[in-house]
Parts: structure tokens; sequence; C-alpha cells
């Protein structure tokens, strides 16, 4: 490197500057340098180093960031099998010489927080649902989990990341993703309708803890991101439907319809039917109390500088990639579904005309010599011109279905539903009910 050059701390690029200024800004990532002072350019500052945090176990670099001199640096690379969202994740971890000061990051955290529970929802991953926290309860939440006991929360902020840095690059991608399903659920649907409220942003908080007597520092902090939306597929949808119909039933249930309070867009006076959220990243630093500003220092350093690898970056682009393929296909074997049943549909409306034909001369030729069977001649006469079958529910009620229906289903508090076609699995609580002549 000449002396008039110099190297960006976030991504590494070397770069010439004219002498004389006492800020820059890297032509790569953006980032803004002190890089002079008037009458003499500025020194390395000593007391930190750009750390490389590489697995040991793997050999894969999990990222670089700049922490202070004489810290041990570790890393772990993990995979988890939650979602498209967070196939893998890094941990990289800088600990002081003493084993008393600890700063780094994880990987991120991604959840959904849906409006009612409906029997649709079953076939969801529970594991992944979680109510909403605000990014100072979120926060705590996580200092306490790396604390390991409670905290007090003193002062929080915003905080310079990458992702902050590059927020609406961000906010965009998020935007595009939501779409993209959207339209994969509901390929007809307005998105930019249904869309209500969108969080992206870097925060931190600082706490404070007591542990064996000793007073600590805890800095929290994550890449927060959240998506409010409605009737975004077809889970939302139906759920507002069930939630409607209970109500009308008269049934009293938890305050979760969609007139209930849930979510930021509520205040515009629009119904939420869930909150995808999350953190991107998660940032921490812990330290005696005695020495917090440094701690402080050393957070603010690395959560500033801290860069995933480039090869983890290509990695995840080409998973989403690969996932968006499969939803593809996912959508054209369901598109290819319905015509099929469309086509069934078409089949079987023709044989409910022949049907209604042939009973017609049944009842005409027969009625003379048939006068004992006339009321379940009736009965069938009026279901065929119907279109529907009379099926016994549990406790005795004959309730009526479209003949479409292959299959109809009970759940506990009397509701009825017909399927065309047939379920893999039956939702909880639903069971199985049949013709009132056995069929």
């Amino acid at each position: 490197m000449t002396d008039n050059s110099i190297t960006c701390p976030s991504c590494g690029t070397v770069f010439p500057v004219p002498e004389g200024l006492n800020q820059c800004f890297c032509p790569n990532c953006g980032r803004k340098i002190l890089c002079s002072v008037p009458g003499e350019r500025s020194a390395p500052r000593a007391e930190y180093r750009t750390g490389v945090f590489t697995d040991s176990a793997t050999g894969i670099t999990a990222g670089s960031a700049m922490v202070p001199d004489g810290y041990t640096l570790t890393a772990k690379y993990e995979t988890h099998k939650i979602d498209e969202i967070t196939p893998f994740g890094t941990t990289a971890t800088a600990v002081s010489p003493d084993g008393r000061m600890t700063v780094g990051s994880r990987y991120g955290e991604h959840w959904y927080h849906y409006l009612i529970n409906g029997p649709l929802q079953l076939a969801s991953n529970r594991k992944q649902w979680k109510k909403y926290m605000e990014p100072e309860d979120y926060l705590r939440n996580v200092a306490e989990r790396i604390a390991g006991t409670a905290v007090t929360p003193a002062s929080g902020g915003p905080i310079q990341t990458r992702y902050s840095v590059n927020r609406s690059e961000e906010a965009a991608k998020l935007v595009s993703r939501f779409e993209e399903n959207a339209h994969i659920s509901l390929p007809n649907i307005q998105c930019d309708l249904r869309l209500q409220n969108i969080l992206c942003e870097s925060r931190a908080l600082l706490c404070h803890y007591t542990r064996n007597g000793t007073a600590w520092t805890i800095l929290a902090g994550a890449d927060l991101f959240g998506l409010e939306y409605y009737d975004a597929s077809p889970m939302g949808s139906l759920n507002r439907g069930m939630t409607s119909v209970i109500r009308l039933q008269g049934r009293k249930k938890k305050d979760t319809g969609a007139d209930a309070p849930f979510g930021h867009a509520k205040d515009a006076g629009k119904p939420v039917d869930a909150i995808e959220w999350g953190a991107k990243r998660l940032y921490f630093a812990v330290g005696p109390k005695e020495n917090e500003a440094e701690v402080i220092k050393n957070f603010m350093t690395y959560t500033a500088t801290w860069a995933q690898d480039p090869a983890l970056d290509r990695q995840l682009e080409q998973i989403h990639a690969n996932v968006r393929v499969q939803e593809q296909a996912s959508l054209q074997k369901a598109m290819n579904y319905a015509a099929q049943s469309q086509a069934l549909n078409a089949q079987r409306q023709a044989q409910i005309s022949q049907t209604l034909n042939q009973t017609s001369d049944i009842v005409m030729q027969g009625y003379n010599n048939r006068m004992a069977s006339q009321d379940r001649i009736s009965q069938n006469w009026s279901e065929a011109i119907r279109g529907v079958d009379s099926y016994v529910t549990g406790d005795g009620r004959t309730v009526e279905h479209s003949v479409v229906s292959d299959h109809v289903y009970q759940n506990q508090y009397g509701d009825t539903i017909g399927v065309s076609g047939s379920l893999d699995e039956i939702p909880k609580d639903w069971t199985e009910i049949y013709k009132k002549d056995g069929g």
C-alpha cells in the first residue's frame, strides 16, 4: 500500500486517497472512514486489528471484523433445517486474554405470528410460531438468553452495521421475496395492497446484571426485519372466514378475530393476518461493568465492521435460487391439479344430469306400485335435483353436502366441511362422517 492509499476496515478494499482529506468513503461498500487529520495522515489504531473467523472443524471462514488486539478468535459453522431463510448460520466470537470480555455475533432467527390458530395451520411448523416482540423487548430477551439470567435495560438505540447501511436494498429484498411468495400462493392478488408494514433496522440494547456478586454489562444487538400482511396466503383468507363463522354462530373464542388489535398496521385501521419477523444476525458483547466503556467500544467497532465471507453469501443466494425453482414447480403442480379437478367436476355434473333423467323415468313408471317407498324416492329426488348427499353427524343430526364432496368431516363444535379428493392427514379435532344411506 502506498502512502496515499487506505484499507477499508469493513470490506478490506484498498483504494487511493488524496492528501489533505480527513474523511473519505469506501468505493466498494460506501463506509465512511476517518483517513487523516490536518497536516498529518492518521496512523492505524494499534489496539484493533482485522480478525478473520474460521471454523477449525470445517475450515469454513465465517467472516471478518475489527477486534481488540490479543483477543482469541473462534468460529462455528452450523446447518439449520428450519426453512430456506436460515439454511445455515455462523457464530464468530472474540474473547479477551483473561476471559472476562467477549464480543461476537451469530446467525439470526425467523418466526411467524399468526392472527388465529385455525385447523389448517397444523400443517405449518410450530417451531417457527412466536408472538411478535417489539425491538426493545426482543433485544432484552436476547440479552437474557446470553447472560443466563434477568437483566436490567439501561439504554438503547440504532447501530451501524452493513445491514443498516444497505437498509433500502435489504427492504427491497424483503418486499421482493414477499411478493414472490404471495404470487406463488395466490397468483392473481395485488401484493402491494396486502403488505401493511415493513421493519428493517439495526438496533442494540445495553443492559446490566449481577452474577456471583460481580456487576456485568451486556450489549445485545440485531439486524431486525419484519413484514406485516393480510390475506397473503390461502391460510390467511380461510382463517379470516372461519373466524367470521365462529362469530356468527355466537361461539366465544379468544379475542383473535379480524377486528382484534394485531400488528402496527392497526394504527392505520388495516387488518393484519400475519407478521413475519426476526433478525438477520445477532450481535453481543459482555464484560465487567467497571469496563463498560471498553465493552461498548468493542461492540460498536465489531458491529460496524463485521462482514460475512463472500463465499457464504454466494452459497445462500444459490440456496434461495434453488428454493424458488422448487416453489415454481410446486405452483405448476397445483395448477395442473386444479385443471384436472375442474375436468373431473364437469364429468360429475354430466353424471348427475344423467342420474336425474334416470330417476325421473323410474319415479314415473313405478309410481302406482311403489307408494310404500314414496318418502324415500322423494328424498332421493330432492337430493339429486340439488346435487347433494345426506350425512349423519356424531350427534345424530342430518346435514347435506354437494355430491362433488368425496369426504365430509366434523369438528368438536359440530361444524362440517366437504372435501373433494382426499387428505393425506386429517387435521386435528376433525373426524370423518358418512352418508345417511351407508354409501
